[in-house]
């Protein structure tokens, strides 16, 4: 996104990412009403949370957000968000 502000930009991104975990919702339901989902989607959708949201969007936040908020201490949100959606979703 050019000639956007920061938080616009990741105003952005979590709508993005809004959007790919309510379609990894459908997936899910799909999963547990004993249908099949591709393989190659169930990657697309991980590799997405990997690539995108944990190591380019949280990074971001950190720099953009976060540091600003607590300078003195270093905030992995990446691995907590990463540990709470591993937990909660049966594609991963």
């Amino acid at each position: 996104m050019n000639n956007t502000k920061p938080m616009e930009e990741l105003e952005h991104e979590h709508h993005i990412i809004e959007r790919v975990v309510a379609a990894m919702m459908v997936l899910a339901e799909k999963l547990q009403s004993g249908k099949e989902v591709e393989a190659e989607v169930r990657n697309d959708l991980v590799e997405f949370l990997q690539v995108f949201a944990k190591d380019r969007h949280h990074a971001k936040e950190e720099n953009t957000t976060y540091s600003r908020c607590r300078p003195s201490k270093k905030i992995n949100v990446s691995t907590s968000v990463t540990k709470v959606i591993a937990a909660s979703s049966p594609l991963l």
